[in-house]
């Protein structure tokens, strides 16, 4: 057998081990409905608050995240 090790960061969409405007703009598009995917680990990642839905709550998460990180 094999075990698959997902290490992500939450927020961090795509995978540079930061969560910036990039991330939060991917999520934003992926909850708009905007034909896009995401893979296992960009799921993972995607689900900020760990509510085990990819939603708005997420993006706006994201979004106080990167506010206070600006500051």
């Amino acid at each position: 057998g094999s075990v698959d090790v997902l290490s992500y960061w939450l927020g961090d969409l795509n995978g540079d081990r930061v969560y910036a405007m990039v991330d939060l703009l991917k999520l934003a598009q992926y909850v708009s409905g905007k034909k896009m995917t995401l893979t296992e680990k960009q799921k993972l990642a995607a689900d900020v608050n760990e509510d085990g839905n990819i939603d708005i709550h997420d993006v706006i998460l994201l979004q106080q995240w990167l506010l206070v990180a600006d500051m």
